[in-house]
């Protein structure tokens, strides 16, 4: 008999809120060796030894996965399946746990928060110190709190609320959607006003997100705290370091030069990882001056221990321009580390000035793969705002729609900055909302500004 000297872990999540997981769950699926969740499950709760496997289906119902579970097991490693309710409240838990224990397996059983609390929570209601009934909807009940999915208990509760803490919320009484939550008693009369989540600045909106798949759950992590559903359709994909020995001769010359001007936060990941790849750090700057376009490419310089001298208050490569040739470029060296298609304002405009620049192509910007769900929800008119944050989502995107911007027609745009406008403004595109500050923050506040004098 095998002696296991790992364990599973039996873990729950909401299916109405994936991400609502406990800091216990999460703490074990970053150190286990392998994950089996549901298709639907967020990317980030899993890692790159995930199976996906329907909630339905049971552990043992897979031999080749059973095999894996036990190989896993027996290297002293940890296995975390995620369950979409309490793992002992589904019949794959349920099923899971019995087989498990027969084959002398060791387990963990992890809880998620019961839909009940998710609904009264989101709808405000203030619940009353216990004791408390859920899952009751007996009309005569003395309990302060009661709450139930139960239809019949629709015209005995106080409220009912339908999709609990999704962008689609909505609460009334009587509701006859088959998914809503009844809550009823005296303590559930007892509610915030306004609602603190139907209050948030973006709720109810479906905003698409065209960043890359690495950097779009930044942007989509926001939009989802302010009430937003956020849907991800990559238009654009980063190829690193498409000529490597270019990149490296920069690195070599790198104290030759007086200025560095990066214009993306991906020139700073992909040159630094280059710097380090060839045995330097951050000293190999030398005396060179470090200039960033944005603050967020200029935060990501601190993070590896480089501080820029020149950070202009408009983020464009114009504004950089006028900057150095206040500081007096005449006879630099300028090195430019960026994409390998970008605008020649900056390097032609500091030539003319007087310096020698060097524009090295870092990354290599490629369109995103279609994903046909999401674009069947363009089309259907699903989609309320459309975000672009470089010029090059905005034509990849229509790319993606056969060409036909008219397609985005009944969606607002929203764009990071004047260039991006220009370029959606160029493709046909009637652009509602830009942002002040050229930056992921001031387009959420762009945003969040516009929803405001709409709704005033």
């Amino acid at each position: 008999m095998s002696v296991f000297r790992g364990r599973v872990i039996l873990a729950g999540y909401s299916s109405e809120l994936p991400d609502l997981v406990c800091v216990r769950a999460l703490d074990r699926a970053l150190a286990s060796g392998l994950i089996v969740a549901p298709p639907d499950l967020p990317r980030d709760l899993g890692n790159r030894s995930t199976v996906w496997l329907a909630a339905e289906t049971a552990l043992q119902d897979i031999d080749d996965l059973w095999k894996q579970i036990q190989e896993t097991l027996e290297g002293g490693q940890t296995v975390l399946r995620w369950y979409p309710d309490n793992p002992l409240a589904t019949d794959s838990g349920r099923r899971d746990a019995a087989d498990l224990a027969d084959a002398g397996i060791p387990i963990e059983l992890v809880p998620t928060v019961p839909s009940e609390i998710i609904a009264a929570t989101f709808a405000g209601i203030q619940m009353p110190a216990p004791p408390r009934t859920l899952a009751s909807s007996d009309s005569e009940s003395s309990s302060d709190y009661w709450a139930s999915q139960d239809p019949d208990a629709a015209d005995i509760a106080t409220i009912s609320i339908a999709r609990p803490g999704s962008p689609g919320q909505s609460s009334g009484v009587g509701d006859e959607d088959v998914s809503v939550t009844h809550l009823g008693g005296p303590g559930a009369e007892r509610r915030l006003q306004p609602n603190w989540f139907e209050s948030l600045p973006l709720f109810g909106l479906r905003i698409l997100v065209t960043r890359t798949i690495s950097q779009a759950p930044v942007l989509s992590r926001t939009l989802r705290e302010l009430g937003a559903e956020p849907v991800e359709l990559p238009a654009i994909d980063i190829i690193p370091d498409p000529f490597p020995e270019m990149t490296a001769a920069a690195v070599n010359d790198l104290p030759t030069y007086d200025w560095v001007i990066f214009t993306s936060t991906n020139g700073v990941e992909v040159f630094l990882e280059k710097v380090r790849q060839c045995g330097f750090d951050a000293r190999r700057f030398g005396d060179a001056r470090v200039a960033a376009i944005g603050n967020a490419t200029a935060e990501r310089l601190r993070r590896n221990f480089i501080a820029p001298d020149f950070v202009p208050d408009e983020f464009v490569a114009e504004a950089v321009l006028d900057g150095l040739r206040s500081a007096g470029v005449e006879g630099s060296r300028v090195l430019i580390p960026r994409a390998e298609v970008a605008r020649t304002s900056l390097p032609d405009g500091l030539r003319q000035s007087g310096a020698t620049v060097d524009v090295v192509p870092v990354y290599r910007t490629i369109p995103g793969t279609p994903d046909p769900l999401v674009i069947d929800r363009i089309d259907g008119g699903e989609i309320d705002i459309v975000t672009f944050t470089s010029s090059s989502t905005v034509t990849n995107l229509i790319d993606m729609l056969d060409g036909d911007a008219s397609r985005l027609n009944s969606a607002r745009i929203a764009c990071i900055g004047p260039i991006t406008e220009a370029t959606a403004s160029a493709q046909g595109l009637d652009v509602a909302i830009t942002a002040d500050e050229y930056s992921i923050p001031g387009l959420i506040n762009a945003l969040c500004t516009a929803q405001e004098e709409q709704h005033a």
